[in-house]
Formats: structure tokens, C-alpha cells, sequence
């Protein structure tokens, strides 16, 4: 119970949100945006945010790719795509929602560095939103390729401003525990992605890989 207390406080460092976020905004040269909700969850927690059930658009959105994706030999009528979706969330350490103006970070009793990291990560996606509109631009998206393009640029984008924001406001022995940890994740990803058709580690790994390198 006492960990779960940490877990759900916002803010347990010495390191105030509002810094984290002015420091990002500073890095990445855009306008900073203010009342942006950060919200600190439980992994389970976390899990249940992202896996909720789909409108229905978004239910023939999922049809239409898990049928393009049993023609192409990726999965077979048996694959359970809920456990996929389940799995998938599991490893998300932060997400910000467009329609929200909001983000979410993981948190555990573990204090460090990596937390602050995630949210430099996150507000970012914050500041692309206030500048370029994320929602507008991905629902103009003519197909799926350019989808998932503009999504690797999204990350990219972020992922760059993320290691910025460590190589500058990270003391080193901090950023080694949060590599640690970071590395610690990457191997659960790893471990989770051997169940699993290895299109979708690569569909899920595309956007902050390549997106970083594009970038």
C-alpha cells in the first residue's frame, strides 16, 4: 500500500514538474504550454488507461488491419490480438492524448531520473500539439504509411528532445541509474516480443528508432 502512495504522487522528487517541462520547452525551441495535466500511474494503472475498450471506429479500424495482416501470413485466426494489445501496454512507460491535453507517466516506488526523462519525453509531444495540432494532422493522414511516418517523426522528434534533456539536466550517476532502467524495460520488451509475431516489435520500436535517427 505504501508503494502504491508513491506511485500515484505526481511529483515525489526534488525535480518540480514545472521545471522538467520549462527545461524541455527551452530544448526543443517551441512555446511553452501551460496547465498541462500530468498525471503519475501504477503500471496496472497505466495498463487500464490504454486498453480500453475501442469506440467503434476504432473496432473497424483494428478489423480492417488484422485482416490485411492474417492475408499476409502475420497472424493466423487463432492469434489473440486483445493479449497483443494487453502486452503492448505493459511496456509504455508515458503517453499524452491529443484530445486530452494531458499525459501520463508510469511511476514506481523507484525514484530517479528516468521518471523525469519520460516526462521531458511527454511534454514535448505536449508542445507539438500547441504548435502543429497532432490530432488534425494524423486523422489528415491519406494512409497508413504515412501514418505511421508521421508518428516516427512525432517520436523522433521527442526521443531527440529526451536524450537533450538527460545529456543537459542529468547529473551522470543519475543518468547511468536511468539507462539502467531504461535497459531493464528493453529487456522486458524483448523477452514479451518473443511471444509474438516479430512484426510487431519492429511496428511498435519503428517510430522512436527510426523516427531518432530521421530526426
Amino acid at each position: 500500500a505504501a508503494n502504491l502512495a508513491i506511485a500515484r504522487q505526481v511529483d515525489p522528487q526534488a525535480q518540480p514538474i514545472a521545471s522538467i517541462q520549462d527545461n524541455a520547452a527551452a530544448l526543443r525551441e517551441l512555446p511553452q504550454v501551460r496547465g498541462v495535466k500530468v498525471t503519475a500511474l501504477s503500471p496496472d494503472e497505466m495498463t487500464r488507461k490504454l486498453t480500453t475498450a475501442p469506440d467503434a471506429q476504432e473496432r473497424e479500424a483494428g478489423a480492417r488491419s488484422a485482416a490485411v495482416l492474417r492475408l499476409l501470413g502475420v497472424i493466423t485466426s487463432e492469434t489473440a490480438l486483445d493479449d497483443l494489445n494487453d502486452q503492448a501496454a505493459r511496456q509504455i512507460a508515458g503517453v499524452y492524448f491529443p484530445s486530452e491535453k494531458a499525459f501520463y507517466v508510469v511511476k514506481t516506488a523507484t525514484q530517479d531520473a528516468y521518471f523525469d526523462i519520460v516526462v521531458a519525453h511527454e511534454h514535448i509531444h505536449a508542445l507539438q500539439d500547441a504548435s502543429f495540432d497532432l490530432d488534425a494532422r494524423e486523422k489528415a493522414c491519406p494512409n497508413g504509411d504515412a501514418c505511421r511516418a508521421l508518428r516516427a517523426l512525432i517520436e523522433g522528434d521527442a526521443t531527440y528532445g529526451m536524450y537533450e534533456y538527460a545529456r543537459e539536466y542529468v547529473a551522470a550517476v543519475d543518468l547511468r541509474i536511468a539507462q539502467s532502467r531504461a535497459a531493464l524495460n528493453e529487456r522486458d520488451i524483448t523477452r514479451a516480443s518473443r511471444t509474438l509475431p516479430d512484426y510487431f516489435y519492429g511496428v511498435g520500436s519503428f517510430p522512436y528508432t527510426e523516427g531518432y535517427v530521421f530526426v
